[in-house]
């Protein structure tokens, strides 16, 4: 038994804490996995563990597409697979802004702090949101009182996906493995490649949260990975990936796989014509 098995088997209590926003964030990689891989990813498919270097890693699998997220301010005793209701995730996105309008000009105000998710505590027992501050009106409560935006128990015996809330310990998925072994691929020189749109469109939240974060547009770079078919715990066998970065964000790395089959490169010669010259308008326009 290694190390970290024998530390786990002492863990008693499972407690992490990460910031409330990554889960909606992250909630497409998990949607796409109750979706396609709801009996491989029975018990979860978002974990989080303590990071070497301080904080906690939050990593989300599909078996398709993964994203690993470094919250330096989370904490975990342990690592642990989670599997959140959907309305955790809900709250966890925050209320929408309020718009107002005054002589033609628009103005969007935030909501106040005490309505914004703050932070999200795991627990074996239960799951709750708080939020980034306690109301004014409590300033002279003590500190045990703590309302939160979001709470549930753990459910005991029978489970419902999307209803029930459950902490496991442990990781059944390999995320450094597959990123790894992507690293030390070469990257791809030229030619085609091919992926099924959604892919992408599933790290569209992070990249969105992180530009907001930095008040400023920022790029996604995608490198494309190629070194023949292999397969990890975490992800299926294919022959292609793209690791995805986003500019000054050190903290996000995300993979999504390629599709094998590839397509022929041709553009059907009508999309380059234009119509006949002695066309008339009507007739150009159909």
């Amino acid at each position: 038994m290694t190390e970290t098995a024998e530390q786990q088997t002492k863990v008693k209590n499972l407690f992490a804490f990460t910031k409330a926003k990554y889960l909606h964030i992250l909630k497409p990689i998990v949607d796409e996995a109750n979706k396609r891989e709801s009996a491989r990813f029975w018990n979860g498919a978002l974990s989080i563990e303590p990071a070497e270097t301080g904080g906690v890693y939050l990593s989300a699998t599909n078996g398709h597409a993964m994203a690993v997220i470094h919250d330096v301010d989370g904490r975990a005793n342990a690592p642990m697979t989670l599997d959140i209701p959907d309305a955790a995730y809900s709250i966890s996105k925050g209320p929408e802004p309020t718009s107002m309008t005054f002589e033609g000009e628009s103005y969007t105000l935030p909501a106040p702090a005490w309505a914004q998710p703050g932070t999200a505590y795991f627990y074996d027992a239960g799951i709750h949101i708080s939020p980034i501050m306690r109301h004014p009106d409590w300033d002279e409560e003590s500190d045990y009182f703590q309302p939160a935006l979001y709470s549930r128990s753990a459910s005991m015996r029978d489970h419902n996906c999307g209803v029930d809330y459950r902490a496991s310990l442990g990781i059944s998925w390999d995320w450094r493995a597959t990123l790894q072994k992507a690293l030390k691929s070469p990257t791809m020189a030229g030619g085609q490649s091919h992926y099924h749109p959604s892919m992408p469109a599933l790290f569209v939240r992070i990249h969105e949260h992180f530009a907001a974060l930095h008040k400023k547009g920022l790029r996604m770079q995608h490198t494309v990975k190629d070194d023949g078919a292999y397969s990890t715990s975490g992800m299926e066998t294919f022959t292609r990936t793209s690791i995805l970065q986003i500019e000054d964000c050190p903290e996000f790395v995300g993979i999504f796989a390629h599709q094998a089959q590839h397509l022929t490169p041709e553009v059907p010669a009508h999309f380059l014509t234009h119509p006949p010259a002695t066309a008339t308008s009507e007739e150009a326009n159909g």
